[in-house]
């Protein structure tokens, strides 16, 4: 695409209309949102007849600033390339027939988190907690392709109706908006509000500055006010350089949150960015680990002993026998005491007359056998108790020494695993854990295919929707299954 060195009009330039085609491929359907520095309207492709939107940049932004337009194609490019299930899809830049820089990306419905919350007010901890991640982990990924966003802030988050699934919106604008220094109707670049103190002293900025945003954003969820609101703008920006911001619990009651988190947002609301978490995802690796049970104590030495002895008299040589060759039926009743040990005071007596063994197994005592010299036993090994799981998509199945035939359920987890599989290019890196609904029929085919967030919606899980419900897991007992597949690595 190519496009002009200056940005300085001949006359006045106006937005595109309802049924305008622009740039001889996007025909304006209906009108959507106006913002501070855009407009957004329903358009379809001309050719391929599939529905997007498009972001007209406002005249007032762009007039009279020389090479304007190219650093924003140059970012809008750059933005393009970032896939993730929490940012937007960009399609397509290019500047309309006026001469309006435009972005054309993926059509959804739904709310800015801004009215989300101006509905519902504060938010809880689980709430927040989910919202907030979904947009740190979309911010590592355009961090890590060398994006940064610079206008973090409800207005630019959008909440797909009836799910708590974000998407990240505006990678771009920003940063050509802080270039040109371009002020519009008397207001600094970005949102004053989220703006991070080092924006707000012109200073350089980095992907720390995007930290210190979603910490505000954090902090207006869950107390449902800016830490710095009050005043005009200059003193809301003043704030941020000067102040220390209200701790959480001048705002609410923190007892309901986890007792890191206070600490973590000061650290995150940092003035110097050196003292915040050098990234976006280092900030969500701390707040995934404020919710992290605590690590089990060990089990005290004397318990252990306890245990190993129970174990030791309730497996008898019979069931020693049972267990080394392999016989599954007999795991389940010579393991289920272990569930049920009381911790004692000390060790546990342990039966050495023949009667009293036969009394703890309940079997009847063996009949002796010859006189003959003690065998002499090795230290009987214990094999760690196996771990029972529910089947998975996540697992590989597991085959037992009897070469069972495989469960109903265990070839459809397969089949579905694999259909999956295909939607690995749009999976973020590490892959995702995308949890499904599907019925299969007797007859094979899957349907009424559901996803649950955070990929309900994106682009990741259509794909996986379409290419669960195109497949064929063979005849057999009806089932719905309701799991999660791991897409990706």
């Amino acid at each position: 695409m190519s496009v002009p060195s200056t940005d300085r009009p001949a006359e006045p330039v106006t937005l595109p209309a309802v049924g305008d085609v622009v740039a001889q491929r996007y025909q304006i359907e209906r009108f959507i949102a106006r913002g501070g520095m855009s407009h957004v309207f329903a358009a379809r492709h001309a050719e391929l007849g599939s529905a997007l939107a498009l972001k007209v940049l406002d005249p007032r932004v762009f007039m009279g600033v020389r090479d304007a337009r190219l650093r924003f194609a140059r970012e809008a490019r750059l933005a393009s390339q970032l896939k993730h299930p929490s940012i937007v899809e960009v399609f397509d830049v290019g500047v309309t027939e006026a001469g309006l820089p435009f972005i054309a990306m993926e059509l959804l419905e739904g709310d800015s988190l801004s009215q989300v919350m101006a509905d519902r007010g504060p938010m809880s901890w689980a709430v927040a907690r989910e919202i907030v991640l979904q947009i740190l982990d979309a911010l590592q990924v355009a961090h890590s392709a060398g994006a940064i966003h610079r206008d973090v802030k409800p207005d630019n988050c959008l909440v797909v109706p009836q799910t708590l699934h974000v998407k990240l919106l505006d990678f771009g604008i920003a940063r050509v908006l802080h270039e040109t220094q371009v002020t519009v109707a008397g207001s600094v670049m970005g949102t004053p509000h989220y703006l991070s103190p080092e924006q707000a002293r012109g200073a350089q900025t980095d992907v720390r500055t995007d930290v210190y945003s979603a910490g505000v954003v954090l902090y207006e969820m869950l107390t449902g006010h800016c830490p710095f609101e009050d005043g005009t703008t200059f003193e809301i920006v003043g704030a941020h350089v000067l102040e220390p911001p209200p701790p959480l619990s001048s705002r609410i009651d923190v007892s309901q949150l986890p007792p890191g988190l206070p600490a973590l947002l000061e650290q995150v609301l940092a003035k110097e960015p050196d003292a915040r978490p050098p990234n976006a995802g280092s900030f969500a690796a701390e707040l995934r680990a404020l919710d992290r049970a605590p690590a089990s104590r060990a089990k005290p030495a004397i318990w252990l002993g306890a245990a190993a002895a129970a174990f030791v008299i309730g497996v008898s040589a019979v069931g020693v026998a049972k267990l080394l060759v392999g016989d599954a039926s007999t795991l389940e009743p010579l393991t289920e005491p272990l569930a049920t040990l009381a911790v004692v005071d000390g060790p546990a007596p342990v039966p050495t007359h023949p009667e009293a063994v036969a009394a703890a197994q309940k079997i009847e005592p063996a009949e002796p056998a010859a006189p003959a010299e003690p065998p002499i036993l090795e230290d009987p090994v214990i094999e760690p108790e196996p771990e029972i799981l529910e089947p998975s998509l996540e697992l590989e199945p597991v085959e037992t020494p009897a070469r069972r035939t495989p469960s109903r359920r265990w070839q459809v987890a397969r089949k579905i695993r694999k259909a999956a599989s295909k939607c690995a290019k749009f999976a973020p890196p590490g892959g995702a854990k995308v949890s499904l609904r599907a019925t299969v029929k007797a007859g094979g085919a899957i349907g009424g295919v559901q996803l649950r967030p955070p990929y309900a919606g994106s682009v990741l899980g259509r794909c996986v929707a379409k290419a669960v419900g195109e497949a064929r897991v063979g005849r057999g007992a009806a089932i719905t299954f309701d799991q999660r597949v791991l897409v990706g690595r």
